[in-house]
This record gives structure tokens, sequence and C-alpha cells, in this order.
């Protein structure tokens, strides 16, 4: 489950239809990814650096986020 995959889009359609565990980004350099795990659930994380540290923020299930796609 360590592996980045870039994603052409992290389109409404496109997340949805994962179902390999992984993360997830777009490739923009944002730090925004969505995670995968095994069990089919769907997060996403927002990577940050604090004071020189590397930090993972959850931002919540794929669920339950409103994509640029979604009406």
């Amino acid at each position: 489950m360590g592996e980045h995959t870039i994603a052409k889009s992290l389109s409404a359609a496109f997340v949805k239809s994962l179902r390999v565990p992984g993360k997830y980004h777009d490739g923009h350099g944002t730090g925004l990814y969505l995670k995968v795990n095994a069990n089919g659930s769907r997060f996403w994380v927002q990577r940050v650096t604090v004071r020189g540290k590397r930090r993972e923020i959850g931002s919540g299930s794929s669920s339950s986020k409103r994509h640029s796609s979604s009406p």
C-alpha cells in the first residue's frame, strides 16, 4: 500500500471506481491525496510540512466531500 499513483484526474467518477489499495494524487503538487485501504474505504489526506517534519492530515471520507464534477 505504500505506492503513490498519479491519476490523470481525481474526478468523482474515478474516485468512486477505485478498488486497489494505495495513495492516489493528480500530480499538481498540492499535497492532496486520496488514500484507499485494503477494505475499500477511501479518504482524503493532506500532506504538509510542520517545523521541518512531514505530516498527514485526514480530511474525511471521499463520500463526505463534494467534488468539482459533482452537481
